[in-house]
């Protein structure tokens, strides 16, 4: 891994390694980048046995498609607009 280093008599930005006397110029006044990624799938912390959490709230929903009868719900891990949870409306006063 080389690390940056200045090169005082020329005044330039050079990456060096610590464990032998490489060296190379540095193309870039950048001496650290923080690059974040933030693809998260479908099922972001979905695992296969999901369904036998017990702290998970359950309901006994009939799925139109498959006909299962018993399903669990989970907030996704996206930071998309169409998962988030939706708001809920004022109560109206006293």
């Amino acid at each position: 891994m080389l690390y940056p280093r200045e090169d005082k008599e020329n005044k330039r930005l050079l990456y060096q390694c610590r464990n032998c006397p490489y060296s190379e110029l540095a193309d870039n006044a950048r001496v650290y980048r923080h690059e974040l990624i933030t693809n998260i799938g479908e099922t972001a912390g979905v695992v296969e046995d999901i369904g036998s959490d017990p702290t998970l709230p359950r309901s006994d929903k009939t799925c139109p498609k498959c006909h299962n009868s018993e399903c669990v719900f989970f907030q996704s891990q996206q930071k998309r607009a169409d998962t988030s949870m939706p708001r809920g409306t004022a109560l109206p006063p006293i």
